[in-house]
């Protein structure tokens, strides 16, 4: 009897080698920590590059737009200014629609429009039976928009791009006529 109580003890040392339930549960706390922290890293660093991306996009449109406007300004010709110094038409000498023109935003989109009703938006091209082809990327749409004139030929232009009222890119600079205004 001595001898089996003997070889119990000594299987019970053998067997001794798992771990704990305390340790167990310390274990798993850790790895849910780590899992948690690692969860939330991803996530910040995904809308950390959605953001750099749609501010990536709207300078992409800013810089078109910018030059849009200047070719078209840069070629226009008898240009009216409203009375606040506002740009209220111009002549397209661009060609894109000929004659009396405007810009105007249109869904949050720069658009030419033309006396005709014809539109032409810079980054789409023209509408589709009545419908842009398509808005800008990821719901960036211009927030404000300003065209002015000394008239005599310097325009001051202005505008913003946001997307959910997060302000992306923003343009100011100064266009002048190569064809002389009238005095």
């Amino acid at each position: 009897m001595k001898k089996t109580a003997k070889v119990r003890k000594e299987n019970k040392k053998l067997n001794n080698k798992g771990f704990t339930l305390a340790e167990l549960l310390l274990a798993t706390i850790i790895l849910l920590f780590a899992t948690q922290l690692i969860a939330e890293s991803i996530q910040l660093a995904s809308k950390s590059y959605i953001t750099s991306l749609a501010k990536s996009e709207a300078q992409m449109i800013s810089s078109t737009l910018s030059d849009f406007i200047r070719g078209e300004l840069t070629t226009a010709s008898d240009v009216i200014v409203g009375s606040g110094g506002e740009i209220d038409s111009f002549i397209d000498e661009s060609g894109r629609l000929g004659g009396r023109c405007k810009f105007t935003v249109d869904e949050g989109m720069l658009a030419l429009k033309a006396t005709s009703g014809e539109e032409y938006f810079p980054v789409q091209g023209k509408k589709v039976n009545g419908t842009p082809v398509s808005n800008y990327v990821n719901d960036i749409e211009i927030d404000s928009f300003s065209a002015t004139s000394d008239g005599k030929g310097k325009y001051d232009i202005s505008f913003s791009l946001k997307r959910k009222g997060v302000e992306l890119a923003s343009s100011k600079f100064t266009v002048y006529s190569i064809n002389k205004q009238p005095e």
